[in-house]
């Protein structure tokens, strides 16, 4: 019965009785799963949790839907993880399992979960039931803000701290603007001086150089014109010997022409006598292939076609007889394998349901341990409806289980036996299976290869039968060709016709030599007559170039003159400059000065920079230290502010003021049920008291704790100095009171209250007061469950559900 409130929590939250999850499962089972469907403020929701046990080590797998129905059809609202789908429930109900368990469900065994928690935990469980958990997101926010203020702040004044370290340190590099104005024109005019002698002495080592490079031009070019000379003298020697020239010229392109003609009739004759030779070999090469052809055609014919092919008829009877065998000793192996796997099967069978019996034996004897257990403790009571037994109907049980107990575990011996039994026959079995298989595989391939051999051969013998007729029909016309020659009919025409055109050539190979020597004596004449050309041509150009060339000459002397006046001008300049002969003035000496006062010229220069840099530098950097200060001075406001809402809003804050304001509306419920409860006997006291120092204890504010405190006719104590039958009504009246300031936070009524258990510390009395409370508070709830085993109590309910344990599982019967 409590089963079912626990199902409840566990879909809705996750949570129950259980100390893991896989505490929820039945034993022998992997997975459980529940389904709730439930209205609230309107909605109707359905809730589906499913947990998974491991396979291995590991917490296991849970899954969670929630679903709304929408005209009739649920459609999931489940969110993306387990996670936020478990918030979204908890948005729903507006509340928590420790909520649902300190207001609308009385746990069996934990009525007093309220009271008897510490005084400093009533007052959460308290700030729960009021959802002032909203107030603690204000607060971490507010800490969150005030401490990034106060980082922030500290990062300006940091800021600060290094500008004005900049500020004194730009102060004392500064220096004095005209000193380093003095010190630039200085420097400038040292930097003129230098630079006019660089560019002197640069001139100078220019112009020299220039004279150098005209004077070995002149000589390279004096060099030319006597080439030209002698160019002109070797043409009009070789223009004296035109006659000469001109004849053997003459009789050089005769005999070319000659010889022209003859290389034709000598490429043509070549090449018949190549193509004759060529042909010749074809039909050489022809009639050895058609040979050797044949050759080959007999051969294979008499010693392996004619053979393969005789054999055919015995091949075949040999296969038929192999496949025979092979059938008759393959069908027999078969029915012997099926025998025993048969009887294999029978055994697994019988292993399976013995295994079946004692797994259910198992659990059935566990739960009779489970009974036998309660019965044994100092207080027996009934295990199935939770009652005190005398003493002879303690015995009567306690004989009754040990009976049971002992049947069903010798039931669960025998059927072990049986089992190892059984175990071994299907061993015997499998064995028996793998000698049979393993006697008989060497008979089996022995007879699969004969078979596989023999139908090999007898291809051999079809195909070889094939064969024989095509190549014996091919031997005999290879024959036909070589007798009658028509293998080459093609080739001994060609033969004949290239000999007919060598005949008609009449080419005479002497002539052709004589030709070709007398063309070797005349060959050098075509150079001369090359050369010849070429002086004719050249002269009038060579004569022209030696006449340029001169000039070329005349024009050098002139400026090698012009160029050494002007060194001689910038030498004396020189001297005037530095007042000393040039001789002792040189090109390092002059660059060095000059590098040295550009250098520091440059410096002088950055100084000025950074002089000019400074001053707007301070300028920048006085204003901001002002606008940084300005923005710490309001940092440090505002994260003032933000300590002050975390206070407010914290547990001694705005939360503390309105569960000051709750506590006694809730005080007077709980005072006017108690009181009924006890025929005005008792009454109920809530109060807040300081308790220990907190961490808001340094800015004024102590922490609070919650006491209950108890009134009777003997005075007032606190809520632990009562036990029994006392205890629950104290109990039972706090956590209605608790329940109905619930419904008044919420604005609407609470659907069901849950009640388990609970009633059987009360006397008759007491019991019928609870049944009286129950029926004023009745019109606060929808629903009041109660689960009970008190006939008395049952009866006071118009409507009961009866749960009844069974072997298949407890069943229920609404009456």
């Amino acid at each position: 019965k409590t089963a079912i409130l626990e199902a409840i929590t566990w879909s809705l939250w996750g949570e129950g009785r259980a100390q893991t999850q896989q505490e929820w499962v039945r034993i022998g089972q992997k997975t459980m799963s529940v389904e709730l469907e439930f209205a609230c403020r309107g909605e109707t929701y359905r809730i589906l949790r499913t947990f998974s046990k491991p396979r291995g080590s590991g917490p296991g797998k849970t899954s969670l839907e929630i679903q709304i129905d929408d005209s009739g059809f649920f459609k999931p609202i489940t969110e993306n993880t387990i996670n936020e789908t478990q918030k979204k429930i908890v948005r729903v109900l507006n509340m928590d399992y420790v909520t649902f368990i300190n207001t609308s469900y009385l746990k069996q065994g934990q009525a007093d979960i309220f009271a008897t928690s510490k005084p400093n935990e009533r007052k959460k469980i308290l700030a729960n039931i009021l959802s002032l958990s909203s107030y603690d997101s204000l607060e971490s926010e507010a800490k969150k803000l005030s401490a990034g203020l106060d980082r922030s702040a500290i990062e300006q004044r940091a800021k600060v701290e290094i500008k004005n370290q900049e500020v004194q340190s730009i102060e004392i590099i500064n220096a004095n603007m005209q000193d380093i104005n003095t010190r630039l024109f200085e420097l400038s005019s040292i930097i003129d001086k230098e630079k006019s002698g660089v560019d002197k002495l640069s001139r100078i080592q220019s112009l020299t150089n220039s004279i150098q490079a005209k004077e070995t031009q002149h000589q390279e070019i004096q060099t030319q014109l006597s080439e030209y000379n002698q160019r002109i003298q070797n043409s009009q020697q070789t223009i004296s010997r035109q006659d000469e020239i001109t004849d053997g010229y003459g009789k050089l392109k005769l005999l070319r022409t000659e010889f022209g003609n003859y290389g034709n009739l000598n490429r043509q004759h070549h090449d018949l006598e190549q193509r004759k030779s060529a042909v010749s070999q074809s039909v050489s090469q022809l009639r050895a292939t058609i040979s050797a052809e044949l050759a080959n055609t007999t051969k294979n014919i008499q010693t392996i076609l004619e053979p393969k092919a005789q054999n055919l008829p015995e091949i075949t009877g040999l296969l038929k007889t192999a496949d025979e065998s092979f059938s008759s000793f393959d069908l027999k192996q078969q029915n012997m394998i099926k025998i025993k796997v048969g009887e294999k099967d029978n055994f697994v069978s019988q292993v399976n349901r013995l295994t079946d019996a004692n797994n259910r034996l198992k659990v059935e004897i566990q739960d009779i341990h489970k009974k036998f257990t309660m019965l044994e403790s100092d207080k027996p009571t009934c295990p199935l409806c939770d009652q005190q037994l005398n003493h002879s109907t303690h015995n009567t049980l306690r004989e009754d289980y040990e009976n049971e107990g002992r049947l069903k575990q010798e039931e669960l011996k025998e059927n072990k036996l049986a089992i190892d039994e059984l175990e071994k026959n299907k061993v015997l079995s499998e064995k028996m299976i793998d000698e049979i298989k393993k006697s008989n595989a060497s008979t089996y391939q022995e007879l699969q290869n004969k078979i596989s051999e023999l139908t090999a051969q007898k291809s051999l013998c079809v195909q070889a039968k094939e064969e024989l007729v095509s190549e014996t029909n091919r031997s005999k016309e290879l024959q036909a060709s070589l007798e009658s020659k028509i293998y080459a009919n093609s080739e001994f025409a060609e033969l004949k016709s290239i000999e007919e055109h060598i005949q008609q050539l009449n080419f005479d190979p002497s002539r052709y030599e004589f030709l070709n020597s007398e063309i070797g004596r005349h060959l050098k004449f075509d150079s001369l007559n090359a050369e010849l050309a070429s002086a004719k041509e050249a002269l009038a150009k060579e004569v022209a170039s030696s006449n340029r060339v001169q000039a070329t000459l005349r024009q050098i002397t002139d400026e090698i003159t012009s160029w050494k006046n002007e060194v001689f001008s910038l030498r004396e300049q020189l001297s005037g400059l530095y007042k000393e002969t040039t001789y002792n003035i040189d090109m390092p000496s002059i660059q060095t000065r000059l590098n040295q006062a550009s250098a520091q010229h440059q410096e002088v220069l950055v100084q000025k920079g950074i002089a000019q840099e400074n001053t707007k530098r301070l300028e920048q950097l006085s204003g901001d230290i002002g606008v940084l200060q300005k923005e710490i001075n309001g940092l440090v406001e505002n994260k003032n502010i933000y300590d002050e809402l975390s206070v407010a809003f914290g547990k001694n804050g705005v939360q503390a003021l309105i569960i000051e304001n709750a506590l006694p509306k809730l005080q007077e419920h709980a005072d006017r049920f108690l009181k009924r409860l006890t025929d005005g006997k008792l009454s109920v006291k809530l109060q807040l008291m300081q308790g220990k120092k907190g961490s808001n204890w340094k800015l004024g504010i102590p922490s609070e704790e919650l006491e209950i405190l108890i009134s009777d006719e003997s005075g007032t104590r606190s809520y632990e100095m009562y036990s029994g039958g006392e205890s629950f009504r104290i109990n039972f009246a706090i956590r209605i009171a608790l329940s109905q300031l619930l419904s008044n936070r919420s604005g609407a009524g609470l659907p069901i209250l849950f009640i388990d258990e609970g009633f059987g510390s009360q006397d008759k009395a007491g019991q019928e007061l609870l049944i009286e409370i129950l029926q004023a508070i009745k019109a606060d709830f929808d629903k009041i469950l109660v689960v009970t085993h008190i006939e008395e109590i049952k009866e006071a309910f118009p409507t009961r559900i009866e749960v009844e344990k069974t072997e298949s599982g407890s069943k229920f019967s609404v009456i």
